[in-house]
């Protein structure tokens, strides 16, 4: 029978044959008549024992509602399953508070004295002190303005009870992952613990719920996935939006299809667009028969079913504001066509969890591309297909949400997008939709809280240069650091230490004041103060003086400062970062190592990450680790010169001369137009081809590739003209193929350079290595040039008189400066000896 509820529960579904009022009124939204109920008082509003009004008194709320649990578990006249499921009702109801509060509204207007019977005496500010710091983890901070911050308090304290009693409810691991990443949302930063605790439930629900509906699984994709996105796992949280498009059989792709843009536009021209289809057999929710204690026979309303009546089911949606630009046009205007499949203008209603979906694999696009006009390009069609249907409260929110973030950087629709955001911070309080409609899908989007969309749309405002507006929002929210940044943004450095030594006289021990007035005065004994005052729990404080520490290039005591903030909380990827770039200039491999394999950790695809562990494991003579470690950070920084240089250097290093042969190539072409003089490393092509020549196996007994070779020296002669080296080593190599031909072409080039070399007649250095090319040059056209090649032609027919010319060309050239001297006289001997064979060849 439970199992039943508790999925219906997961997907906001009313069952039909099993009718519960605490269910009934949790989906509906209706938290208040939960938190009022029968289980409300006799948990939150009636303490049961001495000892838990004694845990009241001392502002214990975790233990308060650990003790009233208990006892009412103890009391309940059913099973315990049944209490158990009651106690996960009352927790769920808090959480929608939570949610409804501080995320999507309509308020929840239950007062804190109103909801647990604390004493007239205690203060309520002081109450909220006491839950605020229950809630912090890591020393990461809870907002301290949030509303009604006991609701979350009290959801974690219920379901820290359910755990520690090993309850049986199927559905609690994911219930539990719910309320620690909505309380993370709510931290500062990010929390190493709760990151371990979100992830170990999430993968628990598909051991206990293995056998679960499409709906289901698609609903637990998205909300895995969004977890990941979240944390910056972005590979992770792709893979799992893919597998919940599998479980929705939900079809999409990004395309082509011609359209305007403009009033005044003429011609369509191809514009992105996203070619959706929901599969149309399937509801919002279906029955799953296998999962234990269900009955077949039980049904669910079905919510949003796919159907011709879709676009006119939901009358309400969030204000949507028009562009009413006298250029752009609403939307595009795409070209009609009779295929109606290939219309995007044609396109039929999706699914609501399939608006989710695509809204998840937007998000997608942002993290793993660039911030640039592009990028956004690429996500206009994702978030234009969700906008065309209002299914959802909170998911066409999400998208309007999305589309103002991208209206940000374009001239014409800026202004819509700020206004847009406005009207979607002013909605949370708006009665226009039911709690249960803004409830429905909240878990399958990843909205801000009321006050972290304040927070953006002042920034909006500080980009736009409304810094007066932006500075009232961030006063108004008490978002200190911001409005220091505006002070000091406008050099009012003074009115910035003003504000935070007001604050300190009001909160003497605050360590993140201490460590603000450490940033404005740039001094170092103020994070130290803030560091002592919380216990040596503060990790800010030793971020901000490890980060003081580096400035001043004492990398020793930023290593220090580093090691002790990311021992409390781990999950900070820039601190890891400075922490390898700091290990590393004091030559500590074994901590530098780690550093840059932790932040690899946060994000696999971070290029300078990959370069820099390679570089550590090369300075420690791990050669093949450093190889594999410059490998993989290639694959996320495939442009970068450096990085191939470093990967050409350790290919040639344990002998893998095939991989050298492709970074060469790769760097001359990246390279060649920027930097010329540095595209070719000489050293590396002599050792190559000498290897070549010399018949030397690679570091895996294979020999080196010689198509791969000539690919190389071609594309390294195409672009480099006028060096005498590289036409060298070329030389030798055709040489060696017996190339006659190519092998002589390659030295006249090299001559060539010198012999047009302006200094010829004032360097005498460079007058004798003219000579030495000429000579070698002729003489290789005796030893080659009346070879006969494959077909029977010999390799040079008139190399007689191409030597001859080459060196009267010479001698009548120098002759004016160098005659007499042994250089000049060489030249005259080998001509005589040319003009010998001359003649003897008549």
């Amino acid at each position: 029978m439970f199992n039943n509820l508790q999925l219906s529960l997961i997907q906001s579904t009313i069952p039909i044959e099993e009718e519960n009022e605490i269910v009934n009124n949790l989906i509906n939204g209706e938290s208040e008549k939960v938190l009022q109920s029968e289980i409300g008082k006799y948990i939150l509003t009636t303490p049961v024992s001495p000892e838990a009004e004694a845990k009241l008194n001392g502002k214990d709320i975790p233990g308060y509602i650990s003790i009233q649990a208990n006892q009412y578990i103890n009391d309940f006249s059913g099973d315990k399953e049944e209490a158990e499921f009651n106690i996960l009702c009352l927790a769920i109801s808090c959480l929608n508070a939570t949610i409804q509060n501080s995320f999507t509204g309509p308020l929840v207007e239950i007062k804190l004295k109103e909801l647990i019977p604390f004493s007239e005496d205690i203060d309520e500010k002081d109450i909220t002190k006491s839950i605020l710091k229950d809630l912090s983890v890591d020393a990461e901070e809870i907002f301290h303005l949030m509303p009604n911050p006991i609701y979350i308090l009290l959801a974690v304290s219920l379901l820290n009870y359910l755990e520690e009693t090993n309850t049986s409810l199927i559905t609690f691991s994911w219930w539990n992952a719910r309320c620690l990443f909505l309380q993370q949302r709510m931290l500062e930063n990010f929390s190493g613990t709760l990151n371990e605790k979100i992830i170990n439930n999430m993968n628990k629900v598909l051991d206990i719920i293995p056998d679960m509906t499409d709906n289901l699984y698609t609903r637990y994709y998205i909300e895995f996935g969004i977890i990941y996105h979240f944390y910056g796992k972005d590979q992770q949280a792709y893979e799992l939006f893919k597998k919940g498009q599998e479980k929705s059989n939900f079809k999409w792709e990004v395309t082509g299809a011609l359209g305007k843009r403009t009033k005044f536009q003429q011609e369509n021209i191809p514009q992105l667009v996203i070619m959706a289809e929901s599969d149309a057999t399937k509801d919002e929710v279906e029955i799953d028969d296998n999962v234990s204690e269900m009955s077949s026979a039980t049904s669910f309303v079905v919510k949003d079913k796919l159907s011709e009546g879709d676009a006119e089911k939901k009358t309400t949606k969030p204000e949507t504001l028009d562009l009413n630009d006298e250029v752009l046009l609403e939307s595009i205007a795409f070209e009609k066509t009779d295929d109606a499949k290939k219309d995007p203008s044609k396109q039929d209603n999706l699914r609501t969890i399939d608006q989710c979906l695509l809204l998840a694999f937007c998000l997608n696009v942002k993290n793993t591309n660039p911030s640039h006009g592009i990028t956004n390009e690429q996500m206009f069609p994702y978030v234009s297909r969700v906008l065309a249907n209002p299914n959802n409260w909170m998911v066409h929110t999400m998208g309007l949400l999305l589309r103002s973030r991208l209206e940000s950087s374009k001239s014409r629709t800026v202004e819509r997008g700020v206004l847009q955001l406005q009207a979607l911070v002013d909605q949370i309080v708006c009665l226009d939709s039911t709690a249960g409609e803004r409830l429905e899908y909240f878990y399958s989007i990843i909205i801000p809280p009321k006050w972290e969309l304040e927070r953006e749309l002042a920034d909006r405002f500080v980009k736009l240069g409304v810094v007066l507006t932006a500075l009232e929002i961030y006063q108004r929210l008490e978002m200190w650091e911001q409005v220091i940044a505006c002070y000091q943004a406008s050099e009012q450095n003074d009115k910035a230490e003003a504000l935070v030594r007001e604050q300190l006289e009001k909160e003497p021990e605050s360590p993140k004041f201490w460590c603000l007035l450490g940033q404005i005065k740039n001094d170092p004994e103020y994070y130290q103060k803030a560091w002592d005052l919380s216990g040596e729990h503060y990790a800010k404080a030793m971020r901000s003086l490890g980060a003081y520490y580096y400035k001043q290039l004492d990398y020793a005591k930023s290593v220090d400062a580093y090691k002790k903030a990311l021992k409390i909380n781990p999950l900070f990827e820039g601190s890891w970062f400075i922490l390898g770039c700091a290990s590393m200039n004091i030559e500590d491999w074994d901590t530098s190592i780690e550093a840059w394999s932790r932040v690899i950790s946060l994000d696999n695809e971070h290029g300078e990450a990959w370069n820099n562990l390679a570089s550590v494991y090369s300075k420690k003579k791990e050669k093949r680790k450093a190889w594999k470690a410059f490998q993989e950070a290639l694959k996320h920084k495939f442009d970068s010169p450096r990085i191939w240089m470093n990967f050409l250097y350790s290919s040639i290093d344990i002998g893998e001369f095939n991989a050298a042969i492709k970074a060469m190539k790769q760097i001359v072409n990246n390279l060649y137009q920027k930097d010329p003089k540095n595209a070719v490393d000489i050293e590396i092509l002599e050792i190559v081809i000498n290897s070549v020549r010399r018949d030397i196996k690679d570091c895996n007994g294979n020999p080196i590739d010689s198509d791969k070779v000539e690919d190389l020296l071609e594309t390294i002669t195409s672009k480099v003209a006028n060096n005498i080296e590289i036409f060298k080593i070329c030389a030798s190599y055709w040489l060696w193929k017996k190339d006659y031909r190519k092998a002589l072409d390659y030295q006249l080039k090299a001559y060539r350079i010198t012999l047009h070399d302006p200094n010829l007649l004032n360097d005498s250095t460079i007058f004798e290595n003219t000579v030495t090319l000429a000579i070698e040059l002729v003489e290789d056209y005796q030893n080659f040039g009346s070879q006969n090649l494959e077909n029977g032609e010999p390799v040079m027919r008139d190399w007689i008189y191409q030597s001859k010319m080459i060196l009267r060309t010479l001698v009548g050239r120098t002759k004016s400066v160098y005659e007499g001297t042994m250089h000049h006289d060489m030249l005259r001997d080998k001509l005589k000896e040319i003009q010998t064979i001359e003649r003897e060849s008549r």
